[in-house]
């Protein structure tokens, strides 16, 4: 191979990024000083390294992760929490089992002392404005990316605690499925309308 193929072989490995401007000249001396030149001159060979320009700089694509909730095209809100949700079973029944109690409180107040009814009768006012506090700020939350409580356990049990059978589960189903639903608006106006006629009927008899 003659001196002006390895000088061709050469360039092209420069223009292809191959070996950098330093190895380039290096090579290139290398090739000269061994050149084939007549009575011993070394050929005049055209300097590329004085007209290297580096290749233009790969466009940064910075990759934005998706919000961090959004409703896709079925309508479910995807977020961290919800995606990571399981609903535990045993803890929504120990949450229904404690309402369960807690109802029989209340509705045995007739059969208590005067000072255990008004007890009694306090517990249920708490525990309503607990739950609808709940259902109208915590439960709503938890389609958000700040939810009230990260905790799937926490929230399995607190929806039977709070919402009993029919809610507790329809609530467990909705965050299993990403969808929010009104239930937790239907369920406010259940406890508010209940509370009331239980106020009036305790007037009236």
């Amino acid at each position: 191979m003659s001196y002006l193929d390895e000088l061709k072989k050469l360039k092209e490995l420069f223009d292809d990024g191959a070996i950098t401007p330093i190895e380039y000249e290096r090579e290139r001396s290398r090739i000269l000083a061994n050149g084939d030149g007549v009575f011993g001159i070394t050929p005049s060979v055209p300097d590329y390294s004085t007209s290297y320009s580096p290749p233009p700089a790969v466009p940064n694509y910075n990759y934005s992760p998706p919000p961090t909730a959004f409703n896709n095209n079925w309508g479910r809100t995807q977020t961290q929490f919800l995606d990571n949700w399981r609903t535990n079973a045993g803890l929504t029944i120990l949450g229904i089992a404690i309402n369960l109690i807690l109802d029989r409180l209340v509705f045995s107040y007739d059969y208590a002392s005067y000072g255990a009814a008004i007890a009694i009768a306090i517990i249920a006012i708490v525990y309503a404005i607990i739950s609808i506090v709940y259902a109208a700020v915590v439960y709503p939350s938890l389609f958000t990316s700040s939810p009230k409580a990260q905790s799937a356990n926490t929230i399995s049990f607190l929806n039977g605690l709070f919402g009993y059978i029919i809610f507790g589960l329809i609530w467990n189903s909705n965050l299993t499925k990403g969808k929010k639903g009104i239930s937790h608006i239907v369920f406010i106006i259940c406890v508010i309308a209940l509370n009331v006629l239980s106020f009036l009927a305790g007037l009236l008899l």
